[in-house]
C-alpha cells in the first residue's frame, strides 16, 4: 500500500509529521489530495493545552478541518464531483449519516451517527464521503477555499442572532472570526458595527471589512464609549470572538443592552464564571453558536462561497502566512503569536 504524510499531535506545543497508509476508496467515497488546510483556534487549543493533547487528539491529520483539496479518485456511485475538481470540504456534512433528526434539520455537526474518516486535514490525502464537497470556482485559490469554514462560523453566529435591520452590533475581538463577524453583521443589516481590536493591523482590517468604529480592547473607557455609540443603552447584540483566558463573556454581558443578545464564539481554556444575577436582571440571551448549518434553505457554506468568490467579502487578504506540511510545527508556532500580524496561517502540503 502507498504511503502518505500526516501531522500528529505528540505533546504540548508539539506536532510532527509521520507516515500513514494511503486510504482505499470505497463506494460512495472521494479521495482528495489536500491542497490547503487552515490553522484555526481549535487546532491551537489542542496543540497548546496538555489536557487536550494527551490522548484526546491522537488522530492523523491533527484535527485539521479547514480543508480545500482536489479530487484524485472517486468510488462507485459518486456523482457530485469528478476527478480534477477542486473543492472546499464541509467535514461535518460529509461525515453525517443523513438519516437522524439533526441531519434532517441541516445541523450536521450534531449528527447522532457520524461516520468515520481516515484523518484530519493536515495530511497529503484525505478520504471523504460524497457529501459536503463544495466546488471552488477557478477564480478562488485553494488557500482561499480554507476560509469557507471560519467565514461560515461567523455567518452562523450572525444569522442565529436574528438581526432584523438597523441594530447596533459589537464584535469583541478582531481575529479572523471577529473580522468575518463584522462583515457578516454588515451584510445582514446591522445599522452600526463596533469592533474591539488588540493590535493596529487588526483595527485596520476591521475598518476595511465594515466596522463603523474600532476601539482598542485595552481602553479603560471601552464600555462607556461603546454605550455612548449605542445611544446610551448599549449594543443590541454582542458577538464574543476572543476566548482563551479573556474575561470577554462578562464584558459582553455588562455592555449589552437589557434584553440584548450575547453570541459566544470564542473557545475558553477553562470554565468561565457567569454573573447569573446580571443575566436575569437584564433578561439577556446567551447563545453559543458552534459551527454552521442549513438555515432558511441555505447552507452557510454556500453563502460563504458566494460572498468570497464574488469579492463582496475580500477574504484573500486575510491569508497572512503559508507553509508546507513539513513545516507544520513552524506554522502552529506562527499562528499562536498574534503580534506577528497573523490572521490565517495555511498549511499547503504540495509546498513540501
Amino acid at each position: 500500500m502507498e504511503v502518505a504524510r500526516a501531522a500528529f499531535f505528540v505533546g504540548p506545543r508539539e506536532i510532527r509529521v509521520g507516515p500513514i497508509d494511503l486510504p482505499r476508496v470505497e463506494p460512495g467515497m472521494v479521495l482528495l489530495r489536500v491542497l490547503a488546510c487552515g490553522v484555526c483556534g481549535t487546532n491551537l487549543h489542542s496543540w497548546q493545552a496538555p489536557r487536550l493533547t494527551t490522548g484526546r487528539n491522537p488522530d492523523a491529520g491533527a484535527s485539521g478541518h479547514e480543508v480545500a483539496g482536489q479530487v484524485v479518485e472517486v468510488g462507485a456511485g459518486v456523482t457530485s464531483v469528478r476527478v480534477g475538481d477542486r473543492v472546499g470540504v464541509e467535514l461535518f456534512e460529509s461525515r453525517a449519516c443523513g438519516r437522524c433528526r439533526y441531519c434532517h434539520e441541516g445541523r450536521f455537526f450534531h449528527c447522532e451517527q457520524k461516520r468515520p474518516t481516515n484523518a484530519g486535514g493536515f495530511v497529503d490525502y484525505i478520504l471523504m464521503y460524497d457529501k459536503g464537497l463544495y466546488k471552488l470556482p477557478e477564480s478562488m485559490s485553494a488557500a482561499e477555499g480554507t476560509l469557507l469554514e471560519p467565514f461560515s462560523c461567523s455567518l452562523h453566529a450572525v444569522r442565529m442572532a436574528g438581526l432584523l435591520g438597523g441594530e447596533t452590533v459589537l464584535v469583541l475581538g478582531a481575529g479572523l472570526l471577529g473580522i468575518f463577524a463584522v462583515a457578516a453583521a454588515k451584510l445582514y443589516g446591522a445599522g452600526k458595527v463596533i469592533c474591539t481590536a488588540k493590535y493596529h493591523f487588526q483595527a485596520e482590517a476591521a475598518a476595511r471589512f465594515g466596522a463603523d468604529l474600532v476601539v482598542d480592547s485595552s481602553d479603560p473607557q471601552l464600555e462607556r464609549r461603546v454605550k455612548d455609540e449605542a445611544g446610551g443603552r448599549g449594543p443590541d447584540v454582542v458577538i464574543e470572538s476572543v476566548g482563551g483566558r479573556a474575561s470577554t463573556i462578562q464584558q459582553a454581558m455588562s455592555v449589552v443592552r437589557p434584553v440584548g443578545k450575547v453570541m459566544v464564539m470564542g473557545l475558553f481554556d477553562e470554565p468561565v464564571p457567569i454573573d447569573t444575577w446580571q443575566a436575569v436582571i437584564k433578561e439577556l440571551s446567551l447563545i453559543f453558536p458552534a459551527t454552521y448549518s442549513v438555515m432558511g434553505m441555505r447552507h452557510e457554506y454556500e453563502l460563504a462561497l458566494e460572498l468570497l468568490a464574488s469579492g463582496k467579502v475580500p477574504g484573500k487578504e486575510l491569508i497572512s502566512h503559508r507553509f508546507g506540511l513539513g513545516e507544520v510545527q513552524r506554522a502552529f508556532e506562527v499562528a499562536a503569536d498574534r503580534s506577528r500580524g497573523v490572521f490565517r496561517v495555511v498549511v499547503e502540503p504540495p509546498l513540501g
